[in-house]
């Protein structure tokens, strides 16, 4: 999942357990400290859970970001 966070957006893990769900924050999107707005961060977001990798590519610049899971 893709949330807003207080200095821009990052990538959760969002898990159940029993009757609780808990959101653990996977990697931080921003490129621009300081930058709040989730709008130039719109993209898109692809996951290969064979090969634990995660791709997001902006809208708005021209960045292609590459990321490993971690456990």
């Amino acid at each position: 999942m893709i949330g807003k966070t207080g200095d821009g957006i990052s990538i959760f893990r969002i898990t159940k357990e029993n009757d609780s769900i808990r959101g653990k924050e996977l990697h931080n999107l921003n490129l621009k400290p300081g930058l709040s707005s989730f709008v130039p961060y719109i993209g898109s977001f692809a996951l290969n859970v064979d090969k634990k990798r995660m791709v997001y590519a902006y809208k708005y610049y021209r960045v292609i970001k590459f990321m490993d899971f971690l456990k």
